[in-house]
């Protein structure tokens, strides 16, 4: 009985250990395939063993693709890079190693990732994590601090310098009063600067609110807003609204894109009679298409790609601060849309997608 009752331990024994591995398995194959990373198991002849959901999320392939292939065959032109070389010093030395870059490839295309890099028994565990997002933020970050502190130094440094000025001509009462008001066009230069800095800051930080939204009321009220009645009587509005459904986004980004681009329709217009400035809404799969064209000034090919810069500014014709455009873009990216411009010397069009935030 007692080497019965020891079989019947051990056996109990060793169905707990069978179902606690069974359990850790589970766990480790539930992590692998919903993390958010990309992971993916080479053998020593770096060929797919196997990958995660994100992987073929993110490649479009399917997993009989891609099992079985060699890394160079699966990303063309990767045996090339630093990043190749690297799989193979981890192969033969066994020490991790983490790397950021930019992959290349016909269905990834360019993004930046970190990837980390580790030896699986003979072969190599790598996981990837998309930071394109984060190297984004910090060259804004590095920008904003150059830029932002180089656009308060300069007004001040006038100011500071007109009042000195201003103070050794004191007797003039005219050369004074002029010395003021460009005094008080740098302060509101500056001050201008700073608004547009707080309503970038409050619109990364504010939570989402969605209500259906009343474009025609909406346009108007900015329009009236941004546009002077003196700039009203040279320019011509045209509204075109064609929405059959309503339609439910957050209310003060919409005012910010549509006050930023209407401003910059207006003030980037010709000097000549004639100018025109076009808003249409018209539904667009499951959301709307916003157009904001004008026949003003245009933007040369060569500035398309920077124009939603932070600071960015095409011309120094007309003042600004740089910051309009990359207000808009984010906006547009708080939104879950896109934005494309079309620009030459007889105007700009810039197209608006919007997915309908309306909860089903």
């Amino acid at each position: 009985m007692k080497k019965k009752d020891g079989v019947n331990s051990a056996a109990g024994s060793n169905n707990k250990m069978n179902k606690g591995q069974g359990v850790n398995l589970l766990r480790q194959a539930t992590f692998f395939d919903k993390a958010e990373e990309v992971f993916v198991i080479l053998d020593k002849d770096l060929r797919l063993v196997d990958v995660n959901k994100s992987f073929l999320k993110i490649s479009h392939f399917k997993e009989k693709q891609v099992i079985g292939k060699l890394i160079t065959d699966v990303i063309p032109g990767i045996e090339n890079t630093e990043r190749y070389k690297v799989y193979q010093k981890v192969l033969q030395t066994g020490v991790p190693h983490t790397i950021d870059n930019v992959i290349p490839h016909p269905n990834l295309g360019n993004y930046c990732t970190r990837i980390q890099v580790f030896k699986v028994a003979d072969g190599l565990g790598v996981a990837a994590m998309d930071i394109t997002d984060l190297k984004e933020a910090i060259d804004e970050l590095n920008t904003f601090s150059y830029k932002a502190s180089h656009d308060m130094r300069s007004p001040l440094a006038t100011i500071m310098g007109l009042i000195t000025v201003a103070e050794q001509e004191s007797k003039d009462l005219e050369t004074l009063l002029s010395y003021l008001s460009m005094i008080k066009q740098q302060a509101e230069r500056m001050d201008h600067v700073l608004r547009e800095l707080v309503a970038l800051a409050r619109i990364r930080k504010e939570k989402r609110t969605y209500y259906p939204i009343e474009f025609h009321e909406l346009i108007d009220e900015v329009q009236n807003s941004v546009v002077s009645p003196k700039k009203a009587k040279n320019i011509r509005f045209e509204k075109h609204i064609d929405l059959w459904n309503p339609f439910y986004s957050d209310k003060s980004l919409l005012i910010s894109i549509l006050q930023n681009l209407i401003d910059n329709a207006v003030k980037y217009q010709k000097k000549q009679a004639g100018g025109w400035v076009s808003i249409s809404v018209t539904d667009e799969g499951a959301g709307l298409k916003l157009v904001v064209a004008d026949n003003g000034m245009g933007i040369k090919a060569q500035h398309h790609k920077n124009v939603f810069n932070m600071f960015f500014r095409a011309t120094n014709r007309v003042s600004g601060t740089g910051l309009g455009l990359y207000n808009v873009k984010h906006c547009v990216k708080q939104l879950g849309g896109e934005i494309r411009l079309e620009s030459s010397i007889e105007g700009s069009t810039f197209t608006i997608y919007l997915p309908n935030q309306k909860v089903k």
